[in-house]
């Protein structure tokens, strides 16, 4: 079922065009990604979800209501939005700042409630940290807590714009992790703007190219990466889409179905990326792999085959 849908819409600031003619669906539960270069309208997409903003022309609904038509605090609550500068108070501890966004809903939580304590708890941090105030926190909690800020209403959409764009490598790797555990958990529609291609490709279900306002491409990851529909799409991913597919995509997505009777062969984990599988068949013997799962359970078969485009092969 479709949660939020453009219909022809069009943005301009000023006399510059942002967005022009745009259409497309996001279906429930799905892990969309923005991606495209700066100016592209990734960040205005959001706006006009939220109702921050209104198009020049066009429709954006949200469950079937055109938000221009709709209460916009009523549209809110069931919203949540994550920034890259997270937004927290800083005169309130990291208990009140989760609950900030219920009590202006009209729900009170008590202290150190069990809301706040299963959020808390959902994204990685201890109930010690409740009473933390910002300023004594890290840059990757900060930004587990305005994750969990934006789900302690429940919402049924979650708008990142850039999360994890201001921390290192290490810790951004972390929250792309655990953002795909809580999405796992919670199947919440997740709208989320990135610039880099390695992070839409891992965390998208549904990736969302964009260009100059306009929509180059949707797809899946294999789709994107192997499928490129415009000589745009082809440049602007070029080999960083590859190496993101092969890095980010586990062997268990992509091994054949049937082991055979290959129990002679060494075992591989279905978790294991790609990009390593390929490293050890390339410096060993071996030209192929028993995929098991983490009980140790046979779920098929890789090797350089199982890695295919659109002309059968990766290489």
């Amino acid at each position: 079922m479709n949660v939020i849908e453009f219909k022809r819409v069009s943005k301009s600031y000023g006399t510059h065009p942002v967005l022009d003619d745009v259409s497309l669906t996001m279906s429930r539960g799905d892990f969309h990604t923005l991606i495209g270069p700066s100016g592209s309208g990734k960040t205005t997409m959001l706006r006009l979800i939220n109702g921050l903003i209104a198009p020049d022309s066009g429709e954006i609904l949200i469950n079937g209501k055109d938000v221009a038509q709709t209460d916009l605090i009523e549209l809110r609550r069931n919203i949540g939005y994550v920034i890259q500068s997270t937004g927290l108070f800083p005169h309130m501890t990291v208990l009140d700042n989760i609950n900030y966004v219920p009590s202006l809903h009209g729900i009170r939580r008590a202290a150190g409630g069990p809301r706040a304590l299963e959020l808390i708890h959902l994204v990685g941090m201890e109930e010690s940290d409740l009473m933390k105030y910002p300023s004594q926190l890290s840059g990757g909690q900060k930004q587990r807590v305005g994750v969990a800020r934006a789900l302690a209403a429940d919402p049924e959409i979650i708008l990142m714009d850039e999360p994890f764009g201001a921390v290192d490598d290490i810790t951004r790797r972390m929250l792309q992790d655990e953002i795909l555990e809580i999405h796992h958990k919670l199947n919440k529609t997740v709208v989320f703007v990135t610039h880099d291609i390695e992070e839409a490709i891992k965390l998208g279900t549904k990736i969302i190219l964009l260009n100059e306002g306009r929509i180059e491409q949707i797809g899946n990851k294999s789709e994107i990466t192997f499928s490129p529909k415009t000589s745009f799409v082809r440049s602007f991913l070029e080999n960083k889409g590859y190496l993101a597919f092969l890095t980010t995509t586990k062997i268990g997505e992509v091994c054949s179905a049937d082991p055979g009777s290959e129990n002679a062969l060494p075992e591989i984990r279905w978790d294991t990326p790609i990009i390593d599988g390929i490293r050890r068949i390339l410096s060993s013997e071996t030209d192929a792999f028993r995929v098991v799962a983490a009980d140790g359970t046979i779920v098929g078969r890789f090797d350089l085959g199982s890695v295919e485009h659109g002309d059968g092969s990766l290489f």
